[in-house]
């Protein structure tokens, strides 16, 4: 098996920091990718915050960036 780990200064666009390998495991009803604390934190992301999903499809990755929901 191999696996291609993105460096800062590969092809991608922007600064890309590598924080860990990791597969993809499931429940019942979807298919789920666990954040690492250390992205987390780098991030600023917190529990129950709410996350925009992109998936780049030129670049073959997902982006996971922090929104606002604003209520009425």
């Amino acid at each position: 098996m191999t696996a291609t780990i993105y460096l800062p200064g590969d092809t991608m666009k922007g600064t890309l920091v590598p924080i860990r390998v990791s597969k993809i495991s499931s429940n019942k009803y979807q298919e789920l990718v666990y954040i690492p604390k250390l992205a987390t934190r780098v991030l600023k992301l917190r529990k129950g915050q709410n996350i925009a999903i992109y998936v780049d499809v030129e670049e073959n990755c997902i982006i996971i960036k922090p929104i606002e929901i604003k209520t009425k």
